[in-house]
């Protein structure tokens, strides 16, 4: 498989992870927002076609590490970068949001009752500020999403064994002290281990998702030699791209 997919979206939801086997599709180097190389833009239209998707189709972010929702209209497709964000919501059919992750935690939402998806980016910062329940009370709000009936996919991330610290960084920084309230820390004699993936986890279920509706990849990104690493020295982001089809 080229690309890696969740098991619990129905078929009319096309959600997709990418590999190395596409080569760089948002290369650190190239300006984000900006002209993709010939050879970036070859790697997406294979990666694009494989899900059945076209550029065209596709919105994206200038990823900033922030807790920043942005709500995607049907004249978006197609325009690339939209804004500085880390999380897209539509609910709008044939439209692809995408979001770029090389260790961080890549988030799906779709929600069956009233045909609304999100794809969310959350690094160790956004995952802090609490980006995954913001973009859920957005849907709330927005357009009357209901936590319980919301089915999530947590995609490939750095996990807790990779995702290593030495132990006198600890204090001084307020994150880790909220990780380790979400179970999220895990020490050592000398080091401390952050697991993303499972305050996400945590945080999806004090919002209301359904344990049953919430779908966890295992796929460590920093040791699957399939997938792009930032820790793991590789300059390189994997694409998540979620479309609901008409």
């Amino acid at each position: 498989m080229k690309y890696i997919t969740p098991s619990l979206f129905p078929q009319n939801i096309t959600c997709g992870f990418s590999t190395k086997a596409y080569g760089p599709l948002a290369p650190f180097g190239e300006k984000m927002g900006g002209a993709w190389s010939d050879e970036t833009t070859t790697n997406r239209l294979g990666y694009f076609t494989d899900l059945g998707l076209s550029q065209d189709d596709v919105v994206e972010l200038k990823q900033c590490h922030s807790d920043r929702v942005v709500v995607v209209k049907k004249e978006h497709a197609g325009q690339g970068f939209i804004d500085e964000a880390d999380a897209l919501i539509t609910d709008q059919k044939n439209v692809g949001l995408a979001v770029f992750a090389s260790d961080c935690v890549p988030t799906f939402i779709y929600d069956p009752e009233n045909g609304i998806i999100a794809a969310i980016h959350s690094g160790w910062r956004g995952v802090y500020s609490e980006i995954v329940p913001k973009t859920i009370k957005r849907m709330v709000v927005d357009f009357a999403s209901t936590p319980k009936d919301l089915l999530v996919w947590v995609g490939p991330h750095i996990s807790r064994e990779s995702y290593k610290f030495p132990l006198s960084d600890f204090e001084g920084e307020p994150a880790n002290l909220y990780f380790e309230q979400k179970g999220g820390i895990k020490r050592t004699d000398t080091d401390f281990h952050v697991d993303l993936g499972k305050v996400v986890t945590e945080q999806l279920l004090e919002t209301g998702i359904d344990e049953n509706n919430i779908e966890i990849s295992h796929i460590d990104t920093k040791t699957d030699e399939a997938l792009y690493s930032y820790q793991g020295g590789e300059r390189i982001n994997n694409m998540g791209v979620i479309m609901m089809k008409s």
